[in-house]
This record gives structure tokens, sequence and C-alpha cells, in this order.
């Protein structure tokens, strides 16, 4: 090695003035600006991913782990980062060296030898043969670095402001670095025309699947607001089960064809008009396995109650509990939910009796452990290595293969047959065996048949879609009483039906009348009546698609001219009243040249609409791997040991008090009683948090009745004045003060005026003391406000959700 220290990663500068490596065509994100200022003060790699769907930019690590970027362009943009300055954090615009990025999680471990590989092309690499240290050009020419790999980081040097030489700390221009031996012509003239080598064939762009330079692919990118960070926009996200799929994975595997690419590419298609397809979202979501049996005077039964009560015996409910787990996950019969193992045995859906077994037929999605290559291989894979009971898995297949297709944990989605053949997902002896398959049993007909023919058996229920079986006691086919459910031969019917809708989430793009039937302004019992009237033939078709239109429009139109409160809807003359929108706001909505939707998206209204964010959860550090943090909800980490009961229940409360209790995994927020049936908090600490809740739904005035606001009640000594202190600071801490009349949030002028408010309160407030103090930081031990705990709190780049971050657990 030579005497010459490698040089710190932010003192790298760029004396390159080629306008030939500066990109010309990157554009602001929608409704920012550019930030101004010398081109070389920003950062100029691409430096994450901006989904277009939800409007959020992602590190380029987690769109990867989601499936938002194919795992090779997303490893390549990485590397690309690393050997031009840093990994960077999109959510702070920082640049890290890659022993840092590891160390707070910003990436994986699995990556960290690629990376440093690619880092070395700013610190320098090693020559085997002199002893000093080589240029990325140069290093390559030795063969120390691969050629492919190589020309990628020296296309994204060039392209970000200069070949990096590592012994001087600086970045040069690519005439003067042929003259110091850190570029030749030759391999500038092929940079510059933007011909990739026949070993390098560029990067991929995921929207139009070109391969393209490192230029030309920062000539496509975003910059966002405030960093000037370039983002590369993802317009077509495909959701799963389990994360997301790209439009070249979903064109790998044969669910999409050539034509819907170039539609999507063209931009005639969109991406969440193929997704809902019916033959698209098989793979994406699966069709539905059997949640739960319904009884005949209609009450339904989830399979481990079923079993409790001896309904049904553990051999013939458990291996339907197994097929939810191998087909997604376990569902909540009542309310829909659906769960992971581990949050089904916590939540008492399932017992823990069940939690060992449950988990084994889980990995079916996940993947199996395989314990001679350490990969994780799918279902099929694990059965011939023997991982797996043979029985077990062909009933765990067959149930896959009814409900969609069968599940590659690698791609995150189901495979069409041909792929699942191609990608050694399934063989065609196993194929065979399958389509004569009868592990299950059916409790009505006393006969094993196959999963597709008991959930051929089922019936729908019209509040929440799911398939149930019927344990009639009588003829086969006997409907359960009560709310009439859906048969499953009109469910096939509706579910090939197209037709196309004006408004809602399915405007401008076919859907089928199921889909349409189940749309969220349908109500139940005009579902069930519709279904049931169709199959007896009174209307048509084409008639139930007029009457779902018809219902659609008018929630349309509702919905137009109304906000969603935090609990009820609200009208435009009441946020006029409120004094959140202006007058000219008022008439724009009463002309219809605006809408509810528009006006609520705005940070000025949709701050006393919904409020900011509550501390949702907390972070620990993950035991299995080092510089990872794991989130936790308040109740999660208070069951286990990580918060003290005291302080998890304030945090609770305060969750309670300003609008919901959150899941911060799932990123839901739900009412204390969801919350409970969901297993988010325990039942034991309910009355406890619907009390808290009242700061939102309101008060009731023992002498008058009426509905009254935690302030006013704390004025009537409804509640402990302490108590409704600590409630009345979160709510302004996170938006402003509830109005439970009217279920949104108040300017502090307009909550004096209706006394929810007063002098005496604000300056109390103001000036906090230890009597005011009412939150704990765990990490310091010291009282604080609700606001200065918010303060210290960490903001999750994928959901916005506040989490506090726990030391020394």
């Amino acid at each position: 090695m030579n005497g010459h220290a490698s040089p710190p990663l932010d003192v790298l500068v760029t004396n390159s003035t080629d306008p030939a490596i500066v990109p010309k065509t990157m554009k602001a994100m929608p409704g920012t600006s550019t930030p101004s200022g010398p081109p070389s003060a920003q950062p100029k790699s691409i430096a994450g991913v901006y989904v277009e769907a939800s409007g959020q930019a992602q590190s380029l690590y987690a769109a990867m782990k989601q499936g938002l970027l194919p795992v090779e362009l997303g490893l390549a943009l990485l590397e690309a980062q690393a050997a031009t300055g840093g990994l960077v954090d999109p959510t702070q615009g920082r640049f890290l060296p890659v022993s840092e990025a590891l160390q707070q999680g910003l990436v994986g471990l699995e990556l960290k030898e690629k990376l440093l590989v690619a880092e070395r092309a700013v610190t320098g690499y090693p020559d085997p043969y002199g002893g000093g240290k080589l240029a990325l050009f140069q290093a390559i020419g030795k063969e120390v670095v691969d050629g492919a790999l190589g020309w990628g980081w020296l296309e994204a040097q060039l392209a970000t402001g200069g070949l990096v030489d590592p012994i001087r700390g600086t970045r040069v221009a690519p005439e003067p670095a042929c003259q110091q031996g850190l570029l030749d012509q030759d391999t500038w003239r092929g940079l510059s025309e933007r011909k990739a080598s026949p070993s390098a064939p560029g990067f991929l762009d995921p929207n139009t699947l070109e391969r393209l330079s490192y230029l030309e692919l920062l000539g496509r990118c975003v910059r966002a607001p405030g960093t000037g960070l370039a983002l590369l926009p993802l317009k077509t996200t495909f959701p799963t089960l389990s994360g997301a799929v790209s439009l070249a994975e979903l064109l790998e595997v044969g669910v999409l064809d050539d034509e819907a690419a170039r539609g999507l590419r063209e931009g005639r298609l969109a991406a969440l008009e193929v997704s809902a397809r019916a033959d698209v979202r098989r793979y994406l979501q699966g069709t539905g396995s059997i949640a739960g049996a319904v009884l005949p005077a209609g009450h339904k039964k989830s399979f481990f109650r079923a079993i409790s009560e001896h309904l049904l015996p553990m051999g013939t409910a458990l291996p339907l509990l197994e097929a939810q787990a191998a087909t997604g996950t376990l569902v909540d019969p009542a309310t829909g939910r659906r769960l992971r193992v581990d949050e089904a045995v916590r939540s008492g859906l399932v017992g823990p009796e069940l939690h060992r077994q449950l988990l084994v037929a889980e990995e079916a999605v996940t993947g199996y452990h395989d314990p001679f290559s350490g990969a994780r291989v799918p279902l099929f894979q694990a059965m011939k290595k023997e991982l797996v009971d043979r029985p077990l898995a062909l009933r765990l297949l067959d149930a896959q293969l009814a409900t969609g297709g069968l599940v590659c944990p690698a791609r995150r989605l189901r495979l069409p047959l041909e792929a699942a053949l191609r990608f050694r997902c399934l063989d065609q002896e196993t194929q065979q065996c399958l389509s004569r398959a009868t592990g299950f049993w059916d409790p009505n007909t006393q006969e094993s048949v196959g999963y597709g023919q008991l959930l051929a058996r089922c019936v729908t229920d019209p509040e929440t879609g799911l398939a149930f079986l019927p344990l009639s006691g009588g003829p086969l086919g006997e409907e359960p009483r009560g709310l009439p459910f859906i048969d499953h031969s009109t469910r096939e019917a509706l579910s090939e039906a197209m037709t196309t809708v004006a408004v809602g989430e399915f405007q401008g793009r076919p859907a089928s009348l199921w889909d349409l039937l189940f749309s969220e302004p349908i109500p139940a019992q005009q579902r069930a009546a519709l279904a049931q009237r169709h199959k007896e033939g009174a209307i048509s078709g084409e008639e139930l698609a007029a009457a779902l239109r018809f219902t659609l429009e008018q929630a349309a139109a509702t919905a137009r001219t109304t906000f969603a409160g935090l609990r009820v809807p609200v009208a435009p003359g009441e946020l006029l009243r409120a004094e959140i929108i202006d007058q000219d706001t008022y008439e724009r909505l009463e002309r219809g040249q605006t809408t509810a939707q528009e006006v609520g998206r705005l940070g000025s209204v949709h701050r006393f609409l919904q409020g900011t964010s509550c501390i949702a959860g907390v972070l620990v550090p993950a035991k299995d791997e080092p510089g990872r943090q794991e989130k936790m909800s308040i109740y999660q980490a208070m069951w286990k040991g990580v918060l003290r009961p005291g302080t998890a229940l304030v945090l609770l409360e305060a969750q309670a008090a300003t609008g919901f209790v959150i899941d911060p995994v799932r990123n839901q927020r739900l009412s204390v009683e969801e919350a409970v049936a969901a297993g988010v908090v325990g039942g034991e600490i309910q009355e406890k948090l619907l009390s808290a809740e009242r700061a939102v739904t309101g008060y009731t005035d023992p002498y008058t009745g009426e509905r009254i606001s935690l302030f006013q009640a704390m004025k009537k000594d409804l509640i402990v004045r302490e108590h409704g202190i600590r409630l009345l600071e979160a709510q302004i801490a996170t938006g402003g003060i509830i109005d439970p009349v009217h279920s949104h949030r108040l300017p502090v002028d307009v909550a004096y005026r209706r006394g929810y408010f007063d002098e005496e309160m604000n300056r109390v407030l103001a000036d906090p003391s230890d009597d005011t103090k009412g939150f704990f930081d765990p990490n310091t031990h010291e009282n604080l406000t609700y606001l200065q705990l918010l303060e210290r709190a960490t903001a999750d780049p994928e959901t916005g959700l506040l989490f506090m971050s726990l030391s020394g657990v």
C-alpha cells in the first residue's frame, strides 16, 4: 500500500464542468418545486423511490424488501450509491458509509460484502501486484473488479459529477481523468455514447422495462421537496398479500402478457386497474380460503371456536385452519380481519396449543428453512427434501391451488401452473396427485374431498364477503337462516360478469359485479337481496349492474360534499362555521368546482379532521439482527415487559383520546372496541380506554343529558382534573381540541367561543409544571408533556407514524 490515507466520504467534491454528465430532465415531484442553489450542493445519485400510488418516498432497500423494486435493480442502485459517495437515507437526506448504514438498519447485513466492494470505488482497491491503491477503472483493468459491475459504477460516477480519484478524494472530469490514468479514451467514448457493453447491460427502468444507462435513468427521476434528492418514480406497484411485485416480475411468471405490459408502459392502463382484474388478482391476493363455519340459525363460528364448542372434531377443523395459514392468513370470521399465526394466538382467535402446527403451515407462504443450503424454499421443495410431511404438504398444496395458485415465497405471489412447474414449485407427478386430492373432510356428507370441492359447497357472508362452510345438520345445500347467505354458484357467476362504472374506486375500468356488490358503499342487506333476486331470475345481470351503479353514484355524490370526521361525516357548512375553510372554498364545494376529498387533503384542513400523529408504538433493538429496530404496539411492549404498565396505559389513553387506538404493525386506526376485538389491546384495560375515548365521542352531562367535551367534563368534575389535563394536552399536541358533537378538531379561537377551552387552562398548559407533565420517558426517566414526548419520537418513513425509540432494552 502507498502512504495515502483513504479520504473521508464527505470531502469528495466535483471539479467537472462537463454538461454531458449532468441530467437535464429531472422533474420536481408533484406539488413541489426544485430546490435552488448550486447543483454541486445537491445530492446526485438515485437516492430512493417515489411510489406514485401512495405519494410516499422510500429507501431503495425498503422498496426491495416490499417488492416494489426488483431485487436485481435495487441492489444495482444501492451499489451505485456506494460507488458514488455513500448510501443515502432519503428520509433524512444524509449520505452514510456502508458500515454506518448497516449499523443504522438502512440496509440489511445480507448486502454487506457486495456494498463494501462497491464502496471501494470511492476509497480505492488494494493493488494485488504493486501494493498501492487502485481507482475503479484501474481495478477493472487488473481484474480486481468484475467488468460488468465496474462498467455500471463508472457510468454512475460520470453521471453524478465525475470519476473518483480515491487518493486525492476528488471528482475528476473525463478528459483530465484520461490524462491521469483514471479512464481511457475508448471507455470514455463508450460511456458518453451510452452504449452498454456486452458484459454490462445497464439499469432497468421498472416502469418501461427498458435497459438504460445510469444517466438516462437518473434523468427520469423526480426531486424530493426540501432535500432535492433524486427519486425514481414507480408508476406500476402491484400489491400482494406479503408485499408488492414489479411489472417485470409479473411478466416473468406469466401473470401479465406483453399487451398488458405495453398498456401500462404507454399509460393506457393503470396498475390499480390491471391488479383489480380477476385473472391478475387471483395471483396477487388469492381468491380467499374458507373462513369458518355457519350454523342453521346463521351464527358464524371460527374453526377454533367450533372445536371448543364441540361443533367440529379437531381432525376436521385443524386442516381447515392449516389451509388458512398456508394461503396467507388466519381469518377472524366475526370481523373479517386477517391475522398472521402469532397475531391470531395473541388475540385468542386460536389457542396456543395449535401454535406450532399452524406456524408449520404458515411457512407454506413465507418459505421453509433448508438446513443444508440455508435458503428458504417453497412448500413443494420442502416436501421433496422431507422438511414437511408429505400428507400435510399435499393438503396445503391443494388448498393453495384451489385459492389462486401455488405460493412462491421468493416472489411474494402465487404462480400460474406453467410458472410453478418452471420454477420448481411443482412437478408433473405431484400435479396429477393433486388432481385426485381428498385431504379434507365434509362434515355434512361424511366424505373426504379436495379443498376446491369443499369451497364450492360453501356460502358467502354478505357482510364480509367471506366463505363459510354450512353446518346444516340437514340436507346438503340447506342455507343458513337469518341474513341470507350467497351460494357459491352465484358468487362464481357474478365474479365472471364484468361492467364499468363512472365513479368510485372502480371508475373508468372494468370490474366484476361481485367486486361492485362488495364495494364499501353497498350495505350488506342490499348485497344479500340483490344477489338473491339475481339467483332467482327476478333481475338480469344488466339490471343488477344498473342497480349497483345507481347506489355507487349516490354514495359518490354524498362523498364529494362531506368530509370524513373522527367518527361521523362532517358537512362543509360546519367547517366554515369552525373557520377551518374559508367562504371561497365553501362556495367552490357548493358549485362542484372541487370535492371534499381534495379539500380534505390540504394540510390546513386535514389536521382538524384527522389530527396529526400520536405516539403509535415503540422501536426496540432486534435481538436477532444487530442494528435493526423492531416495531411494537404499546400494548405488545407492555405484554413483553418492555414498557411498564403505567407508562403503557397513559400512552394508550392518549391514543384513544386523540382519535383512535393504533395498530402500528398493520398501520390501522381502530376504535377501542375494534382494538380489543382485534387483539391490539387486551380486555383488561378496555374500560379505562373507553373512558379516554369519550374525549373524542363526548361525555354525557348527567343533568341535561347533552353530549359535552373533555374540558366541559373537567369543569363539571365528571373526570379527575389531572387525568383530564393529560388528555387535553395530548389533543392540543396532535392537532387541536376535539369537538365531540361535530367530530373534528377546532382552532383555538373557535374552541374558546364554544366553551371547550379557556384562558386559565391555556395558561396551565402553556407553562407546564410537574403537575401537568403527565407522561414518562422510559429512556431518561423524566416526566414530560405529550408535546415534549412527540418531539423525541421517530417518524417511520413508510407510514409516517411516530415511534418512541427504546434504548437499553
